[in-house]
């Protein structure tokens, strides 16, 4: 069932060459995919490591989702890892100011 705002909330999980790990987020990141990302996020850290959350394939974002997003890379900086995050939307990335390169969330 499509979330509101979008279609239902997409994910690939893969590793890089380099041995990196990444998570692919696309459809609608809002209020009622926002528990789901947050624990897929949570199980892709790996203390020491960064993780790659590539936001390219988002086609809806609103307060919520982009919270579960700042809340796991405060997670991510618990246990010394990084949260990075690419392809960020516009209206997405408004959201995400205030937590920028706070807790181990930033994106380039």
């Amino acid at each position: 069932m499509p979330a509101e705002g979008g279609a239902a909330l997409a994910v690939e999980r893969g590793t890089f060459c380099d041995g990196s790990d990444y998570v692919a987020v696309g459809g609608a990141v809002d209020a009622t995919s926002s528990c789901e990302l947050l624990d897929i996020l949570i199980q892709g850290i790996t203390p020491g490591r960064t993780l790659v959350v590539d936001l390219t394939a988002v086609t809806h974002a609103d307060e919520t989702g982009m919270a579960a997003l700042a809340v796991a890379g405060h997670i991510a900086a618990l246990h010394d890892s990084e949260l990075r995050v690419l392809g960020c939307p516009g209206d997405a990335e408004q959201l995400l100011s205030a937590d920028n390169q706070v807790g181990g969330l930033e994106w380039p």
